[in-house]
C-alpha cells in the first residue's frame, strides 16, 4: 500500500484570489490609506435592488429598462496603522483630481488618498486628497488584482442579483364596468437610480375611465361625486 502513495513534501502554493473589503465613504470622510495600485480601475455601474450591480454592456438588461449609469473607480489601499488591505470606491468628480495627480508624480502607489463626502447624505458629492508619503515601494505590500476580486464578489452570489424584468405594455386597473379591464400605457417604465415609477401618456380613455372609477368608489362610500 505504501509504495501506491503519491508524496508531495513541496506542494505548489494554492492560486487563490484574496478577499478584500470594499471601502465607501459614508457621510464625512474616510481615514487616510496608502494606494497600492500605480493608476485607477473603474467602469459603468447600476444602482438596481438595493444594491450596485456593474454594467454588462451593449446587451445590459439593467440599461434595457433605463437604469442610470454610474460611473465608479477603485484602487487598492492599505492601512498603514493596522496592516490591512482594501479596495477603495470612488465617484466621477473625483477624477479629475486622480488624473491630474497621477500625471503629476507618474503613479498613485505609495502615495495617499482621502475622500471627503459633502453633508450628512450617504450619496452626497465626494471630493479627494492626495499627498506624497515616505513609503517606500518595497515596504508596502503589492498591488491586488483589483479587477479580478471585483469581478469574483460581484460574481460569488449571483442568486441575489434581482434581474430586471421586462417593461410593462398594459396594467390592470378596477373600474366599474370591467373589474379586470386592462388600460394601455403609451410609454415604457423608467429606472432612476434604485426607484422604478411608471411614466406614461394618459389616453382619454383612460382618463375616463379613471373618474369613472374614482366616482364609483365615491358613492359607494357615501361621499359623492369626488372633487375635480
Amino acid at each position: 500500500m505504501s509504495e501506491r502513495i503519491h508524496w508531495n513534501h513541496d506542494p505548489e502554493p494554492e492560486s487563490k484570489t484574496p478577499k478584500l473589503k470594499l471601502l465607501r465613504c459614508p457621510h464625512g470622510s474616510l481615514p487616510p490609506f496608502v494606494i497600492l495600485s500605480p493608476a485607477q480601475f473603474g467602469g459603468d455601474s447600476h444602482y438596481y435592488g438595493g444594491r450596485t450591480i456593474p454594467c454588462e454592456g451593449p446587451d445590459c438588461p439593467y440599461c434595457a429598462v433605463h437604469s442610470k449609469r454610474i460611473w465608479k473607480g477603485y484602487l487598492a489601499v492599505w492601512d498603514a496603522k493596522h496592516r490591512t488591505t482594501g479596495i477603495i470606491e470612488f465617484t466621477k468628480p473625483c477624477l479629475e483630481t486622480i488624473r491630474t495627480y497621477k500625471a503629476a508624480h507618474g503613479t498613485l502607489r505609495t502615495h495617499a488618498i482621502e475622500l471627503h463626502r459633502a453633508g450628512k447624505k450617504i450619496n452626497g458629492s465626494l471630493s479627494v486628497i492626495l499627498t506624497p508619503t515616505a513609503w517606500a515601494d518595497a515596504d508596502i505590500p503589492p498591488p491586488p488584482d483589483v479587477v479580478g476580486i471585483l469581478t469574483r464578489m460581484w460574481n460569488q452570489r449571483p442568486e441575489t442579483i434581482m434581474k430586471p424584468q421586462p417593461p410593462a405594455t398594459e396594467i390592470v386597473m378596477e373600474t366599474p364596468d370591467d373589474p379586470t379591464a386592462t388600460l394601455p400605457l403609451t410609454d415604457r417604465f423608467t429606472t432612476e437610480g434604485s426607484e422604478t415609477s411608471p411614466i406614461y401618456t394618459a389616453s382619454p380613455e383612460t382618463l375616463e375611465a379613471l373618474r369613472r372609477n374614482r366616482t364609483a368608489k365615491a358613492a359607494k362610500n357615501g361621499n359623492g361625486a369626488p372633487h375635480q
